[in-house]
């Protein structure tokens, strides 16, 4: 019983895993010089661990990114590409999505939603949890 529990739900996050990729292969984002992105900048740290702000000019280009939904969190998984926009501005495997443009991220289907909202031509500023 507990195996067959343990297998819906990761079919159930595999199947969120796919969404995800799918709504982020819709978003565009350009590649960009890590010195033009503000990447570094933590504006907390200690056990719940650092936020990362990272700056992409546009989402020309798509995002690159794979996210999961993880005990309501929305966490990078992955990347589409060995050197994606989003891993080139500073994301890393791990890191949990907390805003968007300045909004909070709620949920995966907030995240998803904000994200396919975005205005391709505008920057994206992103604010994420690193561990």
């Amino acid at each position: 019983p507990a195996i067959v529990a343990k297998r819906k739900e990761l079919e159930a996050t595999k199947d969120r895993l796919a969404k995800a990729t799918l709504a982020m292969s819709s978003i565009q984002v350009t590649r960009t010089n890590k010195k033009d992105t503000d990447h570094g900048a933590a504006a907390a740290t200690g056990s719940a661990g650092q936020l990362i702000r990272v700056t992409i000019p546009s989402a020309l280009q798509g995002l690159g990114l794979q996210l999961a939904d993880e005990q309501n969190r929305v966490v990078v998984r992955g990347f589409r590409d060995a050197n994606s926009p989003a891993q080139d501005a500073g994301i890393h495997l791990g890191d949990t999505l907390v805003q968007i443009n300045e909004r909070p991220v709620t949920s995966f289907d907030n995240a998803i939603s904000q994200l396919k909202a975005l205005n391709k031509q505008d920057p994206i500023h992103l604010v994420l949890r690193r561990l």
